[in-house]
């Protein structure tokens, strides 16, 4: 595969670009035009295997985006302000966001298999870490949340 580029505009749209080599010169063309975002994107981060990409935005959520389709995978929509970096770790399992709210939330995969028996990457939030207001002659604190799933 040709190697792939992102990047990201006023507006929150994604534009991925495709390199298109050739024996005289190299060039970049546009793959795919992602949008969904309502504000501006503020980080982004591609999936370990390069299938997805993550990123967060001034419209307080977090997209996983399908790169092949061209499509939205799964909104993450948990911040109450600007979502300000996103990461993935390197076996795919997690992905973390951080955000002017002060909290950092940790997402874990939770497939959910199919009709046909395949499974469905699923993101749910697993911890919130949140920094705690600090004391007069205390150390800053950081307190972490679980997250009680819904049944």
């Amino acid at each position: 595969m040709n190697p792939i580029a992102c990047c990201y505009n006023a507006g929150g749209e994604l534009i991925i670009w495709k390199l298109h080599p050739s024996e005289t010169n190299q060039s970049w063309k546009v793959h795919k035009s992602l949008s969904y975002h309502r504000k501006d994107v503020l980080d982004l981060q591609w999936s370990p295997d390069d299938a997805y990409l993550i990123s967060g935005s001034v419209d307080n959520s977090c997209i996983i985006w399908d790169v092949n389709k061209g499509s939205v995978y799964q909104i993450l929509d948990a911040h109450c302000h600007y979502v300000q970096g996103v990461a993935w770790d390197p076996l795919g399992k997690y992905v973390a966001s951080l955000s002017s709210d002060r909290t950092c939330r940790i997402y874990v995969n939770k497939p959910q298999t199919k009709s046909k028996g395949v499974e469905k990457m699923n993101y749910v939030c697993q911890h919130i870490i949140t920094k705690v207001e600090q004391q007069r002659g205390d150390e800053t604190k950081v307190r972490v949340l679980p997250v009680l799933e819904r049944k």
